[in-house]
Order: C-alpha cells, then structure tokens, then sequence
C-alpha cells in the first residue's frame, strides 16, 4: 500500500475475543495466534471490499485493505481490529457512511453463518441483507448480490479454517463484536468441526424437473423428488421471492402434485445431493 495515500477507518472496529484455556490467563499460542490472525485479515479485508464495491474477486482486490489491530486487553485475549481503507474514490465514504457499513456487519455474520450451518440465523441475517441491499437503491439486483455472497462465503472457507483453528488448541471459544462485552458471533468447537466438515461443492445452475412437496412457507424450504428419481426426496431451499406470495407457484404445484421445472443448483458432498437452492419456478407459464 503506498503511504503516500490517505487512507481512512471507514468500517467499526471489530472486537476480537478468545476465551478459555491459555487466553483465560491473557495469554495465547503464537502460533495459534498467527494462523488465526491471518484468516481473519482475509476475511476482513474481502468482506470490507464487498461493502464498499459491491464486488467479489477470489482471485485479486480491487480496494487496498489493511487491517491493524490494538494491543491485547485483560478481558481473556481480546484484540480490536480496524480496517485502514484507501479511499482514491469520495463514493466510498458516501456509501459507508450510509448504509456500507451496515452491510458489513451483516455480511461478516451472515459468512460465519453460513459457514456453521445455522440455517435459522442465516434467514434472518439474509432478511436483514435484503432491506440493506434495497437502502442501496439497488433492490433489482437483491438476489443475485445475496448468490455473490453466498459464492464469497465459500471462497473463504479456507480463510475461516485458520481463523479458528486456536480453539480446542489454546482458547475454547472465538466470540465478534462492535463493542467490549457485547458479541454478535460465537464459534465454539463444534462450530469449528463443522467448518472443517466434509468440503462440499455447488453446481451451475440448472433446469430441473421436479416434484415438490412437504413446502415449509416460514423458512422457505420443501422437498424435491427429480422426474429421474422420484422415490428419493433432496432438502431444498428457496431463495425466489415469490415463494413469499400468496398462493404462490410452489404451494399451486405441491397441491396439484405436478411435475414442475425449476431452476436450481445442487449442494453435492463428495458427490451426493445434499440440498438444491431453488432460483426460479415454471408452473402455469406458457411454454
């Protein structure tokens, strides 16, 4: 980063805390530590280029990043994060100032939601998207910046490995905040053994036929059994908006029990179906 630039703290500092084992004596294994804070940084820095460009790249950033972090505190092992921005573009602090923040914050949990399985916190973290999504001005592009950053997510699976990779090592918990004692994330070590769970891959979306049933209109999932194969049923979660409808697409084609089309990708591990992810519907449209 050149230091020529002014570079700007555009985001809350995030507050870091390990708890139990070593870090309950203030203290932790620097190696552990390293390890950690290297996953961190990337997530951080990946999630704080999102906010501000509405863009993901695996592959490069196209906003200079660099998190610093303040001394350790005697509360456990507790550091804060700031992230130093290198703001070239005015756009920047309009749009953090703004709502770009708020996205931050949002899209930091929803990653580590996701990444842990906890489908009930994800629903409500992806509502919460939405509406930021739309303060935005940009309500017409909602569901594929949600694909984006369910796509972001995964590529910083490996980033989220390292970043708690300490606990079960030198502390017991891993806990996020805005503020000193208040924590909107926990990771514990089941959290951790699910992010080092099985990998698994996502395919191109696709057209399917499908029979839908069992349709859960609070969270948005049912069940699909594919023309192939109708004596197995696959989980599936519903991310089309019009499944919020009365009288929608997806409960007419349940209670019909019709074949139906559907666009969807599949979750595969180790090959094996484990849920589709359902974008659209066809179901009493011309052909």
């Amino acid at each position: 980063m050149n230091s020529d630039i002014e570079s700007q703290q555009l985001f809350k500092p995030i507050i870091i805390r390990y708890d139990g084992l070593d870090a309950d004596n203030h203290q932790i294994d620097l190696a552990e530590f390293g390890r950690s804070a290297q996953g961190l940084s990337k997530i951080l820095s990946t999630v704080a280029n999102f906010s501000i460009t509405q863009n993901y790249d695996s592959k490069r950033r196209k906003l200079d990043c660099r998190i610093k972090i303040e001394e350790p505190k005697a509360n456990c092992f507790t550091i804060s994060a700031f992230i130093d921005v290198v703001a070239t573009n005015p756009l920047y602090t309009l749009v953090v100032g703004t709502v770009g923040s708020g996205i931050f914050l949002l899209v930091f949990q929803y990653i580590w939601a996701k990444l842990t399985g906890k489908d009930q916190e994800m629903k409500h973290l992806h509502e919460a998207l939405i509406l930021s999504i739309e303060q935005l001005g940009r309500k017409e592009d909602a569901i594929k910046m949600l694909e984006i950053i369910d796509n972001m997510a995964m590529g910083l699976l490996p980033a989220a490995k390292d970043a708690v990779h300490p606990i079960g090592n030198t502390c017991e918990t891993l806990k996020f905040g805005t503020k000193l004692g208040e924590y909107h994330t926990e990771l514990n070590i089941e959290d951790k053994k699910t992010i080092n769970g099985p990998v698994f891959e996502v395919t191109d979306e696709q057209t399917h036929k499908v029979l839908i049933s069992e349709l859960d209109m609070l969270n948005f999932t049912c069940k699909v059994s594919p023309i192939e194969d109708l004596n197995s049923r696959y989980s599936a979660r519903i991310t089309d908006p019009q499944v919020e409808l009365v009288n929608n697409k997806y409960a007419a084609a349940m209670a019909a029990k019709s074949i139906v089309k559907i666009r969807a990708k599949k979750k595969l591990v180790e090959g094996v179906i484990k849920e589709f992810v359902i974008s659209d519907i066809n179901y009493g449209d011309h052909e």
